[in-house]
């Protein structure tokens, strides 16, 4: 989960800030820690947005943070259920749902108190979350926060949509500056001894969505070269690409459904892109960022060699005209684009309201030694076991298509690895 990428100037500003307080921090004496904390949990427990929330995430203390731990046992008095944070090697930090502190808990990896999956096995996805209470190194008064470097809270805000993320801290945490980069996330408040800060949703030197996210949309690389997609969305996580997203009714309730993965949507009609990016703001999506490009254009360009899990291509326009073939998305030149893309063992989901495109596209994939096809046919008979539990997300365009009495195909096929 680290950032691996060369430090740049505000990274470098950050690691002295990250520094500095915390030897302020840890000269602080414990008595006094303890009383501020007391002050803090009061403030916290008198919030509206506290009394309202349903689905609290809260964490354990951890050295000289702000102690936690009277807040913990008030909420769950309260609320009778509170989410705790795990760090899990794969998915980052996951949110386990538990009802007693501290039993069922144990020492994690990085030495914090942690719910342990025996205890706890429920895990709550990121986007039921209504409330986040977040630690933090430093803080500023333009609702910018600095963490120990992990970007493990980096990642969970980056995936949360309609949660109120507040700051638990000290004043004496508070920096005259932290530096700002498009993928950090602001807090909505931060609580210090000293009283509550309310941060509006637009600050200074920041492209920030109304939505409280970052900015979503992306601009095509000038040169022929990957982005850094770990710096992007400031985790390392599983990226899907989905080609051509008309408006973003999928995409943006799979990346709900799927807060573990990071979601890039191409579309390249301005008013389809116009209408999907205003869709992952209104509904706050962090793990979501969007091109308004021709996707022929961008790959396998911007993705690293074997750098996307898996393709979605919902109802792509099948371009019936001879003179058009050379439109359309599933065509010899652009698999061979598609397998520099995927690693081995990802999978391209095709779905089609049109018959003899369904026949076509999978042909292509079945004449390559190097695809499995792992299932194919009728839409409504694509549904295996796992999804039983998961309400399935229609897309306008199938939805149109079903009014008309079309039928809908598709077929998922699996890229071999070697």
């Amino acid at each position: 989960m680290e950032d691996r990428s060369p430090p740049n100037a505000n990274q470098t500003r950050k690691g002295e800030i990250r520094r500095e307080m915390l030897v302020r921090r840890a000269k602080t004496d414990r008595l006094w820690r303890i009383e501020a904390s007391k002050r803090i949990a009061d403030l916290a427990l008198s919030l509206p947005e506290v009394q309202r929330a349903q689905e609290i995430a809260l964490y354990t203390s951890y050295k000289s943070e702000v102690e936690t731990t009277r807040l913990i046992d008030e909420l769950l008095g309260l609320k009778g259920h509170l989410l705790m944070p795990r760090v899990d090697g794969e998915r980052g930090l996951v949110l386990h749902r538990i009802d007693a502190f501290p039993e069922g808990f144990e020492v994690g990896s990085h030495g914090i108190l942690e719910p342990t999956e025996s205890a706890y096995p429920e895990i709550v996805p990121v986007h039921a979350v209504d409330l986040i209470f977040v630690p933090g190194v430093a803080f500023d008064r333009a609702g910018q926060r600095l963490g120990y470097g992990k970007a493990y809270y980096d990642g969970l805000l980056l995936s949360s949509n309609r949660a109120s993320k507040i700051g638990l801290g000290f004043g004496l945490q508070i920096a005259e500056a932290i530096p700002a980069e498009p993928h950090d996330v602001p807090l909505d408040m931060l609580i210090t001894e000293e009283g509550i800060l309310k941060f509006s949703s637009v600050r200074s030197g920041r492209k920030v969505s109304s939505g409280g996210i970052p900015d979503p949309e992306l601009n095509a690389p000038e040169t022929e070269s990957s982005l850094d997609w770990e710096q992007i969305f400031r985790r390392d996580a599983p990226l899907v690409l989905e080609i051509g997203t008309g408006n973003g009714v999928f995409l943006v309730s799979e990346a709900q459904r799927h807060p573990e993965e990071n979601f890039i949507g191409i579309e390249r009609s301005k008013e389809f892109f116009t209408k999907f990016k205003k869709r992952v703001v209104r509904h706050g999506v962090g793990n979501i960022r969007c091109m308004c490009v021709d996707v022929k254009d961008v790959l396998p360009q911007i993705f690293p060699a074997g750098g996307l899990s898996r393709i979605i291509c919902k109802f792509s326009d099948p371009w019936p005209k001879r003179r058009h073939r050379e439109r359309r998305v599933i065509r010899p030149g652009f698999i061979a684009s598609i397998e520099l893309s995927l690693m081995g063992g990802g999978t391209i989901e095709f779905t089609t309201d049109v018959g003899w495109y369904f026949n076509l596209a999978i042909a292509e994939f079945r004449r390559r030694a190097n695809w499995k096809i792992l299932e194919a046919g009728p839409r409504e008979e694509r549904r295996g076991e796992e999804d039983d539990d998961e309400e399935r997300v229609v897309t306008n365009f199938e939805r149109k298509a079903r009014e008309v009495g079309s039928e809908v195909w598709g077929f998922t096929a699996q890229l071999l690895k070697g």
